[in-house]
């Protein structure tokens, strides 16, 4: 039955591709309502903040260039991308049961023979052929199985840098997105662009 699944498999795959945390919280402001900055706010464009999330086989590899992969922010009521988070270990252990099942299809679309000597049937192609020859056709099907994973936290992130780089803006608007994707055979990449405008509200009594 694994026999006749597995072409089938790696047919689609070909058609289809081409522990500490930390959240940052701000303010946003909602589109459909009119933004009316009076005199206790200056405003001010803020510098683009772009960041890349990146999946081989399926798994996520890193978002960018920080240091913890586990941080993340949330701007409040800001109209942006939407985005999830996505565990990374499930998608490891499903590659690591994947090949093994892949590499006994492998095994046993290689033929079997008796041994004489072991009084059992045995295979003509051992494990340590089989398993690397399934790593790449499983990491092929388990990168479309988990199509759209490179996105898995890219927004907690831009979210997180526009915080951080700004720490004295009280409020972000008018966002501007510019949104990426792409798929290969083994790979995936997710790319987001944002621009924002900030409000900081003036020192009392100025």
């Amino acid at each position: 039955m694994f026999r006749r699944i597995l072409p089938l498999a790696l047919a689609a795959v070909v058609l289809l591709s081409s522990c500490s945390q930390q959240r940052l919280v701000a303010n946003g402001a909602r589109h459909e309502h009119p933004i009316h900055l009076g005199d206790e706010y200056t405003w001010q464009e803020l510098t683009p903040v772009e960041v890349t999330g990146k999946a081989v086989f399926g798994i996520p590899s890193g978002i960018g260039q920080i240091d913890n992969v586990s941080s993340t922010g949330l701007i409040i009521n800001l109209d942006g991308p939407g985005g999830f988070r996505f565990p990374k270990l499930v998608p490891l252990l499903t590659m690591i049961a994947g090949t093994f099942v892949t590499g006994a299809v492998i095994r046993e679309g290689g033929g079997s023979y008796y041994s004489s000597q072991t009084g059992k049937v045995e295979y003509k192609l051992p494990w340590i052929l089989s398993l690397p020859m399934a790593v790449p056709i499983w990491g092929g099907i388990q990168n479309v199985v988990y199509s759209g994973i490179a996105s898995s936290g890219v927004t907690g992130e831009m979210e997180r840098q526009l915080i951080q780089d700004n720490p004295n803006v009280d409020l972000f608007f008018n966002p501007r997105y510019d949104i990426q994707y792409r798929q290969g055979l083994f790979s995936q990449e997710s790319q987001i662009k944002a621009r924002l405008k900030g409000a900081t509200m003036k020192p009392s009594g100025k």
